[in-house]
């Protein structure tokens, strides 16, 4: 969500819609720190819903998840689910 600033503001856009506030911000994972997935994950928890209101809304979201193989070929592997 961080990687741009249009993405991120849509991405705030989408939580005053689903009334979901929350002060913490995404941190990205570090290798080097222990506990860095473990914050990603929590903060990302609190936003579940909007990632999934983002993939059935923003074409420009779902974009982000198309895997390109050797041969050029696109495919879709989508945003991590609620199983994830």
């Amino acid at each position: 969500m961080r990687s741009s600033p249009s993405r991120l503001l849509a991405f705030k856009k989408c939580a005053e819609k689903l009334h979901i506030e929350c002060k913490k911000s995404f941190c990205l994972n570090v290798a080097t720190r222990w506990n860095s997935t473990y914050l990603m994950l929590e903060a990302a928890e609190k936003f579940e819903k909007v990632f999934v209101r983002l993939g059935q809304s923003e074409p420009r979201y779902m974009s982000y998840f198309l895997e390109v193989d050797s041969k050029g070929n696109k495919k879709n592997i989508g945003p991590p689910g609620l199983e994830d």
